[in-house]
């Protein structure tokens, strides 16, 4: 007689922990068990470690724009391709990211609906924030520029609890304090952070140049010096110039993306050579790791893929996801720290839709559904 084995659920749920999520989203139409399986918390956060660690892990989320304007051809010697995976999530300027990228999920805003939203770039599934979230939270335009809202809007990640929280600052110099809110905790309600307790709180900057979110904490970056919020501690700190230096010119977005370790670009005076330093939070120092002459010849990394825009009529927010192990020859498997990169886009010489760099961070598979978060 014929005899079948079968795995445990156990041994289904591990393997199930090393699955692309591509391939998840398809097996939860198996069974309701396998549906249910993949509903659980610790199935979340147990395929997200395994993403982490996966060969293709050093994946990259670029934030583009379409622009119509005339481009010039650029000489793409030497240039290293980096193929993208597309998702458009919005059209016509009804709708933009208002918030940092934070482990694959971002927050965006509809100025129609006054409404935000939290968006998962991995399942591309987009959940309203609940009327309670969303009433506290007043993204205007600001100086009538729809796509830059007025009060900042913070995403984070405790890494010590798991838990994502939402951490909302006001841009104004009297501003006395800010509020935060825990995601996916029944009866969470927003808590206030008295300002007092920080000298020259930040009157934010509106580029997202100026911050990121790494490791926990998000940066921002501040004149003379570069604020942080530690989401674990729920504490704001700041990080002054290094000793070598006067000036602080800004975070160094793509350098900070492609080594996962925060970058910031220095100067003597305003007017001197910018040098590169790399921040050891563990020991809250900067560490020179680039000098000025090597500022002037950054790798290229061309982004490839932007010219399959289905609709090329229209004003598009894109997001769009690479793995380095598309580009045999990227920089990090070939070029040791210290270098600068730079993420460029296909340029030819016509009157059509263009593509605009705006953001890069780092990037990690991130399957957990939305409504686990917004309670």
């Amino acid at each position: 007689m014929e005899t079948h084995q079968y795995l445990s659920d156990d041994i289904v749920l591990q393997i199930s922990t090393y699955l692309p999520a591509k391939s998840l989203m398809r097996f939860k139409c198996v069974s309701k068990a396998w549906n249910t399986m993949m509903q659980c918390l610790n199935f979340f956060r147990s395929h997200y470690a395994r993403s982490q660690k996966r060969p293709s892990a050093t994946r990259f989320l670029f934030q583009l724009e379409t622009e119509y304007k005339r481009h010039r051809y650029l000489d793409r010697d030497n240039w290293v391709d980096l193929s993208l995976q597309l998702d458009y999530f919005c059209y016509d300027g009804e709708m933009s990211i208002c918030s940092n990228h934070c482990n694959g999920l971002v927050c965006l805003y509809s100025y129609k609906e006054n409404q935000v939203y939290l968006y998962n770039v991995t399942t591309r599934e987009r959940k309203a924030l609940p009327s309670y979230m969303n009433r506290e939270i007043k993204i205007k335009p600001y100086n009538k520029q729809p796509s830059k809202p007025f009060d900042k809007l913070f995403l984070g990640f405790d890494e010590v609890t798991g838990n994502y929280k939402l951490l909302l600052l006001f841009p104004h110099q009297e501003a006395e304090e800010a509020k935060i809110l825990t995601l996916g905790v029944t009866n969470s309600s927003w808590r206030k952070i008295r300002l007092s307790y920080y000298v020259d709180y930040p009157c934010l900057c509106y580029d997202d140049d100026y911050f990121i979110f790494l490791n926990g904490v998000v940066y921002l970056f501040w004149y003379d010096y570069v604020a942080y919020f530690d989401f674990g501690e729920e504490k704001f700190g700041y990080i002054s110039p290094p000793p070598q230096t006067n000036y602080f010119e800004g975070l160094s977005i793509n350098q900070t993306a492609v080594w996962g370790q925060l970058t910031v670009r220095c100067t003597y005076d305003c007017l001197g050579p910018q040098k590169i330093f790399g921040y050891d939070d563990a020991n809250k120092v900067l560490i020179p790791l680039e000098s000025g002459e090597c500022l002037s010849r950054p790798i290229k990394i061309s982004l490839s893929g932007t010219e399959s825009i289905a609709d090329k009529t229209k004003e598009a927010h894109v997001l769009a996801t690479a793995s380095v192990i598309t580009a045999p020859g990227f920089p990090l498997s070939s070029i040791s720290l210290p270098c600068r990169v730079r993420f460029v886009t296909h340029s030819y010489e016509s009157m059509s839709p263009g593509i605009q760099f705006i953001f890069v961070s780092r990037f990690v598979e991130n399957i957990i559904p939305l409504n686990s978060l917004l309670v």
